[in-house]
């Protein structure tokens, strides 16, 4: 497959009605393709102007730049994870932490409703780790289409299916039109990241840095998720693990410390890259 993007040259105007796509270094108003452009030719005529017409199930390439001879339409702004930075994710993380630990405050409370009060606080606060490293990966896949490649063809931690491959390769190399792309995004987004080994396989193959978790904390973390989530805090044995407010605060300590760690490996990255 192609890696590099392009510069299309639309012969009409774009007309963009989904938020699930970005150009880049777009204009218009050219009369006529450069030499190192290549032609789209238009299939839609709105009020007697042709055009393309961008949706989320037939689009182009967010990696190409593009150039349309009459002009640019959009009723849509872009979904976030197309122009949020690894500075964007980590302040949500924060504000998902600082909103959840907000919870535990309620007062008047029965024990058993703390309890499932703390469980659901647990569960929120493993989800922010989730939610920050999946917004990490769609942030470097929707802005490095090298980075989006690594990661289609990654067998050993997805499966993306040969039909998917193959809508690429005509989005990328015969400038189809399509939502192969799409594809790919949802499937990042329904992946689990409660594995602290996936995780640190997912960074070290797709940015290059190496993930610590100090103590196998993180590691503890998940499988009490999982615990929780799945049976609802009961052991093998049959008793109940009780939670306290020491524990979410032990929690939180080592989510911010983890998510803090992987933010000082990708800005290292960033500042090798410029």
């Amino acid at each position: 497959m192609e890696n590099k993007g392009k510069k299309i040259y639309v012969n009409g105007g774009l007309v963009i009605k989904t938020p699930f796509f970005s150009y880049r270094g777009a204009e218009c108003l050219y009369e006529e393709a450069s030499k190192d452009m290549e032609i789209m030719e238009c299939d839609n005529e709105i009020d007697g102007y042709l055009c393309v017409i961008v949706d989320e199930e037939k689009a182009p390439s967010i990696f190409n730049e593009y150039y349309a001879k009459t002009g640019f339409s959009t009723n849509t702004s872009w979904a976030p994870f197309l122009y949020k930075s690894n500075e964007d994710n980590y302040e949500e993380y924060k504000c998902r932490i600082d909103e959840i630990y907000e919870l535990t405050k309620i007062e008047d409370l029965s024990a058993n409703t703390k309890q499932i009060l703390f469980r659901q606080v647990y569960l929120g606060i493993v989800a922010a780790v989730e939610t920050f490293v999946c917004d990490t990966i769609l942030s470097k896949l929707s802005n490095s289409k090298d980075a989006f490649c690594k990661y289609i063809n990654e067998k050993k931690l997805y499966k993306i299916s040969d039909t998917i491959k193959e809508d690429l390769d005509r989005m990328w190399n015969k400038n189809e039109m399509g939502n192969a792309e799409q594809k790919v995004f949802d499937h990042v987004l329904k992946e689990s990241y409660c594995d602290i080994n996936k995780i640190k396989l997912i960074y070290k193959r797709l940015f290059k840095i190496s993930i610590c978790d100090i103590n196998g904390k993180m590691k503890r973390h998940f499988q009490k998720r999982h615990l929780i989530a799945h049976k609802n805090g009961r052991k093998k044995n049959g008793e109940i693990d009780i939670l306290c407010e020491k524990d979410i605060d032990g929690l939180i300590s080592d989510t911010n410390g983890f998510v803090k760690l992987i933010m000082e490996k990708l800005a290292g990255v960033e500042t090798e890259t410029k």
